[in-house]
């Protein structure tokens, strides 16, 4: 045998050394991203940013939502403190912020691979990582002071934790399995919905004994309670209410039932959407005390709404902003009246309009439509770019969000399964 041929044969085969490149990989390419697009002055990190600041500061995790600084778990506390630490120990200086997301998107598409690994085989997993590693959209957003990057890793924990449990029924991966629910949770209330989602994949993949499953379900429960407890006990305590993770309930309801209502933050001419608060529903959010109170009458304005215009909710959808800018450094100071959904995905930016982006962020810039077209094309790969609606209800769920199953044995053989066969896109088999 040739020396290249056992250097092949010893990297096909050694299976940490491939993790080892796709973590190398992964963070190389985000690194590349972060120091060509040098926006650490520019860039900003909304209401977490807000918390951080106030945090450090001595007043709490307070906000300003639409009027009156004040206590707040309009988001979960989880980014807040990681901006938190960076700026304790390096001041606000959003550099240190994004090399750590940079190193996070590389130990995430380490624990893709495993995931991969488990569900399928070692193949499949670093095919997986590997285009994880590559996706556009995600080297993007590590530039971002928004938690998208942590968030991913915290599923992906979440995923990983579980099949542990699922694979290996003992206590211990049962606790670390609802410790991971619990602090992804933290981070985005609706995850802790992904609990029911884990127990019927549960069911529908092992097939466990009814005592199985009903001790799976209390331990996770149990232990993701334990971990959001010390947060719903200061939400109480500031509060005055049951607030067991964040505020931002009534908003958003507020926000999608409306008669300028659009899906987003926006109306359709591009206004904010707080512009049409009607004014006496203004005047109760100025007096209201908590940020609780606030979420509750904007909650009651939207039910009310819906109330009043029941044959306009199977019409309502949402509406996509026309035109994407890039967040001006000043934008966060009015937040939610500044276009938090106005952030550009890698796809947007070359017709984006750029003609208040500072000097430093054009020549940057450039290079983005060709990343557009790479990430198009990654996209269509894996089987989340543009396909049927009836062919995206059918796929299954898991092996989009795992794009490297798509491209093997296992993803083929569920596809053609899952979809009528004028719909399969054609991939290699493995």
């Amino acid at each position: 045998m040739s020396a290249i041929a056992k250097i092949k044969s010893y990297i096909f085969s050694n299976f940490p050394l491939q993790l080892g490149v796709c973590f190398a990989l992964a963070l190389a390419l985000r690194l590349l991203c972060v120091f060509a697009l040098h926006n650490f002055k520019t860039v900003y990190g909304f209401e977490n940013e807000a918390m951080a600041l106030n945090l450090l500061a001595g007043k709490g995790i307070s906000f300003a939502y639409i009027v009156n600084e004040m206590p707040s778990a309009l988001v979960g506390p989880v980014y807040t403190f990681f901006l938190y630490l960076h700026f304790l120990v390096f001041g606000k200086n959003y550099l240190p912020v994004e090399l750590s997301q940079a190193v996070i998107g590389g130990m995430s598409a380490v624990l893709l691979a495993l995931l991969g690994k488990r569900l399928a085989n070692e193949r499949i997993g670093i095919i997986s990582a590997l285009l994880f590693a590559v996706y556009p959209t995600y080297i993007y957003w590590t530039t971002l002071a928004l938690q998208l990057t942590l968030d991913i890793f915290l599923i992906e924990l979440c995923l990983y934790l579980t099949v542990l449990a699922m694979e290996k029924p003992r206590l211990g991966y049962h606790i670390l399995a609802g410790i991971g629910i619990g602090l992804s949770a933290l981070s985005k209330s609706f995850y802790l919905s992904f609990l029911f989602l884990y127990l019927a994949w549960f069911w529908l993949w092992k097939r466990p004994q009814l005592k199985s499953m009903v001790f799976a379900a209390l331990v996770w429960g149990f232990c993701a309670g334990l971990v959001i407890l010390p947060w719903t006990v200061r939400n109480h305590r500031v509060f005055g209410e049951w607030v067991p993770l964040t505020t931002n309930g009534g908003g958003n309801l507020w926000y999608g039932n409306n008669d300028h209502a659009t899906g987003s933050l926006f109306s359709a001419d591009g206004k904010p959407m707080l512009e049409f608060i009607p004014e006496d529903l203004r005047q109760q959010l100025e007096q209201a005390q908590t940020e609780a109170e606030k979420d509750r009458l904007l909650g009651r304005a939207g039910r009310e709404w819906i109330k009043a215009h029941p044959k306009k909710i199977p019409r309502a959808h949402p509406l996509s902003p026309p035109g994407h800018v890039v967040v001006r450094p000043g934008d966060g100071n009015q937040f939610p009246a500044s276009p938090k959904n106005d952030l550009p995905g890698p796809a947007d930016l070359h017709h984006s309009r750029h003609d208040h982006l500072p000097n430093q962020m054009e020549k940057p810039l450039r290079f983005l439509p060709a990343f557009s077209l790479a990430d198009r094309f990654l996209q269509y790969l894996c089987g989340t770019g543009p396909v049927p609606l009836s062919a995206r209800i059918q796929f299954p769920r898991v092996l989009r969000l795992y794009p490297g199953l798509a491209l093997g044995k296992t993803g083929r053989a569920a596809r053609e399964k899952n979809l009528p066969r004028s719909m399969i896109r054609a991939a290699p088999r493995a």
